[in-house]
């Protein structure tokens, strides 16, 4: 950000060649933190060993410029936070007016619909709750997919948590439409979307990747390729699952020290130290007041709701029945956030899953 880049189009002249690095004392420069417009530097200047001509850029600059649209077409806990990062090319829409106003102060423009959000995107980003949400943007009534295939060189990234068997769908429509697209998943939760430090895990061709990857690492500092199309949604189903285990597990063992007298601060810092170390200790204590600035230092509020570690759970528990894959602490796992949701705890944190444990406690 505050970054310097070339545009030809304010003396029009042509200095300079594939791989090299302009002088900041050049009149051609001038400051931007569009993350697009950065992009556009990087491929300008061949950082990314792609051999596109220089004079590809020069001529085809302005058209960039007013072409290279983001949109967003559901702003999430997740997503409203990492539009904040793509602001300046950025166009959003949701069925919440509430969301889109939360993120146009940053930069957003707000769009009527989803049609008139896509149409003319080179990049379309999306984040829904479920797979039907999804299978019926781009695939139902509304023909998105058409729209989006207007542009000669569109991109849908979606980064939903969903079937695998869903995703690699919608991708196969995509393809023949000539439209690229990923699923890319992420983790590191709202405090990763808002500091920009999220995980994506992107199922798709090599080339979507790489043509994503800048885009993505826009909102996170790690993009994996986990492989084909559906892949991005298999690798998060297995980190959720070990996630909701680790989180029942810790919550488990830390109940079981405070009933039996011992201080969950303590006890805690014995084990980030010791063999049961784990994320859940390290930076998501659920006991509160062992920690700041996590759910369970605020009710629970915010964060990662146990509704969602529920739907994700489930998503991994079918892809099991459909492997003929063993998975008993994930069903456990399940059963434990199911109870917990239906005690009323849906809208919490999943790491509040401590207090199912902690009911009627009493210490030594």
């Amino acid at each position: 950000q505050g970054k310097k880049i070339y545009n030809p189009n304010l003396d029009g002249t042509k200095t300079g060649g594939s791989g090299t690095h302009r002088e900041d004392t050049s009149s051609t420069w001038e400051y931007s933190d569009n993350p697009v417009y950065q992009l556009l530097d990087y491929l300008r200047n061949d950082r990314f060993g792609m051999g596109i001509p220089n004079s590809y850029f020069d001529s085809n600059f302005a058209d960039w410029q007013t072409a290279t649209d983001v949109c967003d077409t559901n702003i999430t806990p997740f997503s409203g936070a990492s539009a904040i990062d793509l602001m300046d090319s950025h166009t959003v829409v949701d069925t919440s007016k509430k969301a889109i106003d939360k993120v146009l102060p940053d930069g957003a423009s707000p769009s009527l619909s989803a049609k008139q959000c896509v149409r003319g995107a080179e990049f379309v980003i999306s984040m829904l709750p479920a797979g039907k949400h999804v299978y019926d943007l781009y695939l139902g009534k509304n023909k998105l997919m058409e729209i989006i295939s207007e542009h000669k060189n569109a991109l849908v990234i979606d980064c939903s948590t969903i079937e695998a068997d869903v995703a690699q769908k919608v991708a196969k429509f995509a393809k023949g439409l000539k439209i690229g697209f990923v699923d890319c998943p992420v983790s590191g939760g709202v405090g990763g979307a808002v500091s920009g430090n999220l995980a994506f895990m992107v199922g798709g061709t090599k080339m979507d990747y790489n043509r994503a990857k800048p885009i993505l690492e826009c909102m996170g500092k790690n993009i994996f390729y986990a492989g084909k199309s559906g892949a991005g949604q298999i690798a998060k189903a297995c980190n959720n699952m070990l996630l909701g285990i680790v989180m029942a597990g810790t919550s488990e063992v830390l109940n079981m020290g405070m009933r039996n007298g011992m201080d969950p601060i303590v006890l805690s810092e014995i084990i980030k130290k010791s063999t049961g170390q784990n994320w859940a200790v390290e930076v998501y204590n659920p006991v509160p007041g062992v920690m700041k600035n996590v759910p369970s230092a605020n009710s629970y509020k915010g964060g990662f709701q146990v509704d969602l570690m529920l739907k994700d759970l489930g998503l991994a528990i079918e892809l099991c029945k459909n492997s003929l894959t063993p998975a008993p602490l994930g069903s456990q796992a399940l059963s434990l956030y199911a109870l917990h949701k239906n005690k009323g705890f849906g809208k919490l944190d999943f790491s509040s899953i401590f207090e199912l444990y902690a009911e009627n406690r009493t210490t030594k």
